[in-house]
């Protein structure tokens, strides 16, 4: 089971937990301690979608430049899950995730967001990112972290499917120091780079000369507010499209369901603004 968050009753004997069993939507649940039993309490999916599918990720290992094994996850286009075909070529939104946590085989909804909308989705769990081991997680170089994304990417451009040439950098949290590294040592011409509520080590240098348009999420609360308010004017200044969204009464974590529709909606709208 997938577990997002939960919470014990006042004499410990109930746990309630917001969590998914596979890969749907999360739900309510409550875990009788005593019994031993577990209870759906509210559904995650109390009715099938209209327009959209669950689209389930599927985990995948390469071998990196130095022979290290990485694992990613993928996310087709929905025009092509289920194994169905097409003869379309579709953009890629290449992941980032934070080093201390990793994509999960469960239910991601910006994941689902972007595959319901034609994009392929991959999410890279790069060396030095948590939960694959000590050793791996201790093997923190951001230069060969983005080398493993690199190398990832080209698996996915061999597919007849995948437009190579329409691929968008996304980031969460301190996902956003592999990116830049990214941006600052790969001559790949990138579409765009969107950073969620960025961590800001890398971005302290300012955007590379060769920065594709930017759009920064944050919250209001950030503690590296400042910062980013300052490096979105400095990319401005130097003819980089940049946009800083700041979400209000937000800090660095997002639970309103509403703000996270209108982060995934501003996110999409960058998306195609910059793939035509």
């Amino acid at each position: 089971m997938n577990v997002i968050t939960y919470a014990a009753s006042a004499d410990g004997s109930q746990v309630f937990a917001v969590a998914s069993q596979n890969t749907e939507p999360p739900s309510l649940w409550d875990y009788d301690v005593a019994q031993g039993r577990l209870r759906q309490l509210v559904s995650g999916q109390p009715q099938p979608w209209r327009h959209a599918r669950v689209i389930e990720p599927g985990p995948r290992w390469i071998k990196s430049f130095d022979g290290l094994v990485i694992p990613y996850f993928v996310l087709p286009p929905a025009a092509l899950a289920g194994n169905q075909h097409s003869p379309k070529k579709f953009p890629v939104m290449l992941y980032l995730p934070p080093a201390s946590w990793q994509f999960q085989r469960g239910f991601d909804q910006p994941a689902e967001f972007f595959a319901n909308l034609n994009c392929w989705y991959v999410a890279v769990n790069y060396r030095g990112g948590d939960g694959y081991g000590r050793k791996y997680g201790e093997m923190n170089n951001l230069n060969d972290a983005a080398k493993d994304a690199l190398v990832v990417l080209a698996k996915i451009a061999a597919n007849t499917n995948a437009d190579a040439s329409r691929v968008t950098l996304i980031s969460e949290s301190n996902g956003s120091d592999v990116l830049m590294r990214l941006l600052k040592n790969s001559t790949n011409h990138w579409r765009g780079a969107i950073l969620q509520h960025p961590e800001m080590e890398e971005l302290q240098d300012g955007p590379p000369s060769n920065c594709p348009p930017l759009l920064i999420v944050a919250g209001e609360l950030e503690r590296s507010r400042s910062l980013l308010e300052e490096f979105t004017d400095v990319a401005q200044g130097s003819g980089i499209p940049a946009q800083l969204i700041l979400q209000q009464k937000t800090g660095h974590d997002v639970w309103s369901t509403d703000q996270i529709r209108d982060e995934l909606k501003a996110e999409w709208r960058f998306v195609r603004q910059w793939m035509e």
